[in-house]
Formats: C-alpha cells, sequence, structure tokens
C-alpha cells in the first residue's frame, strides 16, 4: 500500500509538471487591412486640410496611434495604396491589378508604420478601388484560421477613379466566405433622395463640384455591395470624432475571492470585482511592450543635487519621508516595526451596523468601488447572502466592515451598502475616511444676502439654476443626459497620447497646445450655453457691479506725477502730426498658408512671434506641392509661367530661412520636389530655373547645420533620366480647364 501512495504521488506531480511547462495559447488578433485612395483627384481641392487625401491620411493615422495605445493589442494591420505610379502587389500581372502597392503586410503596428502613413506617396495614377479590395482579401487569407480572429477591410475613397465591375460577385463570395467586415469611409452621404443608402445621387462632391458619372455609377456599386456583405459605410465626418479619441482596452477584473465574517460563528463565501477605478496610465514594459519574451532590465541610481551630480551608493541610501519641510528617516529596523494586520489571508469582517444617512456621499473615500457577490456555485452561500442584503435594504443601513486585500498588506474600513434591483441583487462595498482623514470645515450662512434680495434678482437667480442644468425635461417631459459621465473620457490622457505621438513623429519639437476634440471634453455643453445667453443680460441688469481698483501707497504717490507725464504726452502727440504706418495693425494675423498668394501668408507667418517654424514650413511644403501637380511642364503657357514664377519665389524665401533655423527640413523637401520634377516631366519650365537661381541643396559652407558637402549640391542638380525608364512613363494627365480658370481667379 505504501508503494503504491508513493507512486501515485509520483505520477502526480510529473503530470502537474508537464501541465505547466506546456506552451502557452497562440494569442491571435483582428486582422485588419487599410485601403486608401492616393491617386491625383483626391488632392484637387483647397485649402489643403480639406482635400480628400488629407482627411484620408488623418483618418489613417488616428486607427494606427489607437492600435499602438490599445493594452495587449494583438491586432495586425496592413495599408493598400492604389492609384500610385508603381505597382507592387503578389496578384499583379500583365495589365491586371496595375498602381496597386501594399505599403505594409499585416503586422504589429509600431512607430515606423505611423511614419509611413504620415508620408503617404502621392500618386500620379488612376487605380481601380475594386481591385485594390481584392489585394486586401489575399492579404488577410487564413486558411487555417490561427493567424486571426476577426478580419476588416476599411475603405477610403471618393470612388473618382476608373473601376470594373466584373469582379463584384466574386468579391461578395470571398468577403462572405472568409467572414470579413467591410468598412467604406469616404465623402458624406445624403441619403434624403435615395433610401436605399446610395445617397447623394444628385449631389455635389467633396471639391464643390458636381459628381462626375463614374463617382455616381461607383457610389451606387459600392452601396450594393456594402449591402450585400452586412457591411459599413460612413463619412469622415462621423468617422474620425470617434478615432481621435485614445481608449482604453475595457478588460474584467480579477475576482477576489474571500469570506465575509459577520460575528464569530457566521462566514459567507463572497467574491468581490472592481466596478470603478481611477485610469492610470500604465507602465511601458507590461502595455506596450510588443515582444512578451523580452526582459526589461530597471537601473536605478541615486545623485546628489550638486553641479557633478555625484552618485551614492545604494548602502549609503535609507527610505524616508517628508513632513512638511522634514524629511523623517525610515530605517530598516523602522520596518520591522510597522504595523502588521494579522490576517492569514483575504479577509473581511463586519466591525458594526448604522444608518445609511451616516454614510453620505462626501464620506466616501478610496479609488475604486467593489461589488460583492456570493461565490458561484455556492447556493447556501447566495442563500445567505441575499438575506443579509435584504436586511440591510428593509432596515435603510449599511455594514462598517475591515476588510484585508490579502496577507501581509494594511487594513482598510469600508462600508457595505446593499443595492437590489429586479434582475439581480448584490453589495457595494466604499472605502470609508479614518478620523484623520476628515477635515471640519465650517462656513458662514448666506441667509443674511438670500434675505435681502428682492423678487426679481430671486427670480434672475432661479433662471440661472435652470439654465445650468445638466438634466432638462424635452418638450415631452423626458429628462436628457446633457452629460454621460460614462462617456467622458478622461482630457489627461487624452492629451498625453497625443504629446507622445507628436514627440515620436517630430522630436525636438516643442509639445503642441491641447487639441480642440481634447478641450471640447472640458467645455460646457452647447445646450447650457444657449440656455445661459438670456440669463446673463438679466443677471447684469439685477445686480450691477462697479470695477474697485487698489492703489497701493506706492501708486498713490506717483499718480499726480504721472498724470502729468500724460498731459504732456498728448500735448507732444498733438504738435506732430505724422503717425508711424509700422503702429497700425493692417487686419487680422495670419493663420494659413494659400496658393494664392503662398509668399506673403510665409513672410507674414514668419515675422508673427512666437511661431513654430517646422509647422509653417510644412504648410507650404504642401501649398508647392499643389502648385507642382497643377503644372503640365508647357513653357509657353502663360499660366505655366506664373506658376513657375510663384514656386521659384517661394523657394528663395523658403531656403533664405532654413539656412538659419533648420536646413534639414529644404533639404528634404527640395530632395522630393525633384522626385516629382522628373515623374512628371517638368525639369525643362521648372527645374532649369532652380538651378540658374542656385536654389538646390543647402550646403555645409552655408551653415554648420548642414552635412551636404558642395559636391552633393552640385551633382544634385543634374537630372539623371534612364531611356527605359522613360519609354515606360506614362504622359502627364491633362489639365482641367476649370482648374485653369479657379488658378486664375486665386492669381
Amino acid at each position: 500500500i505504501l508503494v503504491i501512495l508513493k507512486l501515485n504521488v509520483f505520477i502526480h506531480k510529473h503530470f502537474h509538471y508537464l501541465s505547466v511547462k506546456m506552451p502557452p495559447k497562440l494569442q491571435t488578433g483582428e486582422g485588419i487591412v487599410v485601403v486608401v485612395d492616393v491617386g491625383p483627384k483626391t488632392r484637387m481641392g483647397l485649402p489643403i486640410q480639406q482635400t480628400f487625401f488629407h482627411q484620408a491620411k488623418t483618418c489613417l493615422v488616428n486607427i494606427l496611434q489607437r492600435k499602438i495605445f490599445a493594452d495587449k493589442c494583438r491586432d495586425r494591420v496592413g495599408i493598400v495604396l492604389f492609384g500610385t505610379d508603381g505597382t507592387d502587389n503578389t496578384l499583379a500581372a500583365g495589365n491586371q491589378y496595375q498602381h496597386i502597392t501594399v505599403l505594409r503586410e499585416p503586422r504589429l503596428v509600431d512607430w515606423g508604420t505611423v511614419e509611413a502613413a504620415e508620408s503617404l506617396p502621392r500618386g500620379s495614377c488612376s487605380g481601380d478601388w475594386l481591385d485594390a479590395i481584392v489585394v486586401a482579401i489575399d492579404m488577410l487569407h487564413d486558411p487555417k484560421e490561427q493567424q486571426y480572429n476577426s478580419k476588416k477591410i476599411v475603405l477610403l475613397t471618393d470612388f473618382s477613379g476608373d473601376f470594373s465591375d466584373d469582379q463584384t460577385n466574386c468579391i461578395i463570395s470571398s468577403i462572405k466566405d472568409q467572414k470579413i467586415d467591410l468598412n467604406v469611409i469616404g465623402p458624406g452621404q445624403d441619403d434624403d433622395d435615395d433610401d436605399s443608402g446610395a445617397g447623394n445621387g444628385a449631389g455635389m462632391s467633396w471639391n464643390g463640384k458636381p459628381k462626375t458619372p463614374i463617382q455616381l455609377a461607383a457610389e451606387a456599386l459600392v452601396t450594393n455591395l456594402v449591402l450585400a456583405v452586412d457591411g459599413i459605410m460612413c463619412s469622415f465626418d462621423e468617422a474620425i470624432p470617434q478615432l481621435i479619441f485614445f481608449q482604453k482596452k475595457s478588460s474584467g477584473s480579477t475576482n477576489w475571492n474571500s469570506l465575509l465574517d459577520i460575528g464569530e460563528d457566521l462566514r459567507i463565501p463572497i467574491t468581490g470585482r472592481i466596478k470603478i477605478r481611477r485610469a492610470m496610465i500604465g507602465t511601458w514594459n507590461r502595455c506596450y511592450g510588443t515582444d512578451e519574451a523580452a526582459v526589461v532590465l530597471k537601473e536605478k541610481s541615486y545623485h546628489k543635487q550638486d553641479e557633478q551630480q555625484t552618485v551614492v551608493d545604494d548602502e549609503d541610501v535609507i527610505d524616508g519621508y517628508r513632513y512638511g519641510t522634514t524629511l523623517v528617516p525610515f530605517s530598516e529596523e523602522d520596518k520591522q516595526l510597522s504595523y502588521n494586520s494579522g490576517a492569514e489571508s483575504a479577509q473581511m469582517s463586519v466591525l458594526g451596523f448604522t444608518r445609511s444617512e451616516h454614510c453620505s456621499l462626501a464620506q466616501r473615500a478610496g479609488d475604486q468601488v467593489l461589488i460583492v457577490t456570493a461565490r458561484d456555485g455556492d447556493e447556501e452561500g447566495a442563500v445567505g447572502l441575499s438575506c443579509f442584503t435584504q436586511a440591510l435594504m428593509e432596515l435603510d443601513m449599511v455594514a462598517i466592515t475591515r476588510r484585508v486585500y490579502r496577507r501581509g498588506t494594511n487594513p482598510v474600513l469600508g462600508a457595505l451598502s446593499p443595492h437590489i434591483t429586479q434582475q439581480s441583487e448584490f453589495l457595494v462595498w466604499v472605502p470609508l475616511p479614518y478620523q484623520e482623514d476628515v477635515r471640519a470645515l465650517s462656513f458662514p450662512s448666506l441667509n443674511r444676502y438670500t434675505d435681502a434680495l428682492t423678487t426679481d434678482q430671486t427670480a434672475a437667480m432661479d433662471g440661472l439654476i435652470d439654465a445650468m442644468s445638466l438634466c432638462p425635461a424635452n418638450d415631452e417631459g423626458e429628462v436628457e443626459e446633457l452629460l454621460e459621465p460614462m462617456g467622458v473620457l478622461n482630457p489627461h490622457l487624452q492629451h498625453f497620447y497625443n504629446c507622445l505621438t507628436d514627440r515620436v513623429l517630430n522630436p525636438g519639437r516643442p509639445l503642441p497646445a491641447p487639441q480642440q476634440h481634447v478641450t471640447e471634453i472640458l467645455s460646457v455643453p452647447s445646450e447650457v450655453r444657449e440656455a445661459l445667453a438670456g440669463v446673463a443680460e438679466r443677471l447684469v441688469q439685477r445686480f450691477p457691479t462697479t470695477k474697485i481698483v487698489r492703489r497701493t501707497k506706492r501708486e498713490r504717490d506717483n499718480l499726480l506725477d504721472r498724470s502729468e507725464d500724460s498731459k504732456r504726452s498728448k500735448e507732444d502727440s498733438d504738435d506732430d502730426g505724422d503717425v508711424e504706418v509700422s503702429s497700425i495693425s493692417l487686419g487680422a494675423a495670419v493663420t494659413q498658408i494659400s496658393t494664392a498668394s503662398p509668399l506673403s501668408d510665409f513672410t507674414a507667418m514668419i515675422n508673427q512671434q512666437p511661431h513654430n517654424f517646422l509647422q509653417i514650413c510644412q504648410q507650404l511644403v504642401e501649398v508647392l506641392l499643389q502648385l507642382v501637380e497643377i503644372m503640365t511642364g508647357d513653357a509657353s503657357n502663360p499660366t505655366e509661367q506664373a506658376i513657375a514664377q510663384k514656386i521659384i519665389s517661394c523657394l528663395k524665401e523658403f531656403r533664405k530661412e532654413s539656412i538659419v533655423i533648420a536646413p534639414d527640413s529644404y533639404n528634404k523637401f527640395v530632395d522630393r520636389l525633384k522626385q516629382l520634377v522628373v515623374g512628371r516631366g517638368l525639369d525643362s519650365s521648372l527645374w532649369v530655373s532652380v538651378g540658374e537661381q542656385s536654389l538646390g541643396l543647402i550646403t555645409s559652407t552655408e551653415t554648420l547645420k548642414s552635412t551636404v558637402s558642395s559636391e552633393e549640391a552640385q551633382e544634385f542638380l543634374v537630372l539623371h533620366h534612364d531611356a527605359g525608364e522613360q519609354q515606360e512613363q506614362a504622359p502627364p494627365p491633362a489639365a482641367n480647364e476649370e482648374d485653369y480658370d479657379d488658378l486664375l481667379d486665386d492669381l
């Protein structure tokens, strides 16, 4: 018998060891492929921030940023571009699937993917959006269904390019077979004329021009496609507000199992789950580490606050606390004398009972709320806890408890209050403060002020209180909540993630101010502002105020001297009738560079103080690229000459300012300009002028901030053409007469 028992113990330990050492289950996430239209027609609009290309890029970047900051995100995101100059996809063969480029294969999102999305290439050809969807479907192909737990395709296009609908039925079948969710995000859709969802049939395009027959046919086709696969179709106005916010992934709370001690003989097994907890920014190694196998090493060192930052050895450092301006040391001997709860495990004991009115909201402390229920599967414990809950509800009382989270932790005082509905019943545990945490604050009574109010003043104050109500009643008498606490995100976290993103993408640039969507979280609801508009005037009339100017003794002594000086300066100004032109404001400050007057706008923004040079350069770069895309290479065209002259003038001023501040910004743009000029064949009309005006790269002889040599700058001005590439180069698209008319109006 002893041998059999030992053998059973050995087998139990052996197989238990094997079960622990089994490889972890492969964690999968969602597979997403974002299909973006970068064709030339997506940029034919002014201003730049309202073009389809800019909005699509913003939407793509927001999707990637949300994935980066999501806790333990296993989603893999790929990017497909159509309308590009070249072709780079696995399905391309012959004339099929041309001008479609796979920018990123589906993988975990990193900052390199975000930077690639920030600098999307500008295509000059038209791509088929249906072919791009087929490429995306092929990228999400997972025959063993082990790589993704769900699949999604996000299409960003304005449907301005040519397309072929011969594969529509195959696309619908493939999406259904692979269980892919199709989301189409594009210009605003107007459903007033067509209930089927085709939308905007006779409306205007995003650039203010009537929709082309190709756009109308494509919108009708994509509407039928979305309906067939049960997808989603929305506009940028609906999608971007949902994507600009960073939201922490909601996760369930770990069960806290304990015993509820009521007296000496009654113990009920309970389970606690955290319902509300203060949101904190997670640590980098736990939340944003893509490689779980990587080991994070922490190094801690102590330094003195002197000029040398002298390092202090670990053995010479002890813990301490700050009590006002006094530092109180806390040695190892003090730690051994620290309080110990004495509990061997998790514990919650009832100390007594009190009326619920004695436990008000002002007396609640801590940073979390616990929901206490009976253990799963314990019917006897559920009956006992139910009787305890109903007794507290009938007597209108709460239980004062002592909670120990686990062995070795300090006890926390809390209150258990009953909560009973038709669907469930449970106890809510909230921490309570100790006597040292309570501050007794006394305020004088306001009766002496309220008794002196007139009837009109009282009515005005009542109107103010009604106008500021966050729960007004509508016309039907139903109460509407203007500020849903469960739907308001933490602005601190939102601004933190925005600053972190800007620091990664733009190192060295000052941190940005809070964005508009962050400040709107803290703003007053629009309904309240509208209601206060009529109340404010009545308050001013009923409670007139006068400004009280308090002067110091020094100001009173110098009051007479200042009066005499002001009189003397007034007489001098009356004698001299000349007024300096520089002291007159000629209008509002320039905040945006336009294509009509980019040089004057750039100069005005540079002269404004303070200014962000890199942001101003980014605006100028976008404007210059748009002007280059309008050019066709015809040097004899007067409009072409005017555009070239405008670009050359801007380059002169851009180069002059960049030499002093940031030569890299200009050199990067000139290199990008050269690639665009070569691709569109504009060397005869524009690049010759760039060389003649010496507007090439900024060299190290001009500024020490540049690393470009004079030889490299001379070589850069020479254009190298490959004969084979010139034969395959597609002719530049013909300029539209309407574009020339719009440009002439701006000129």
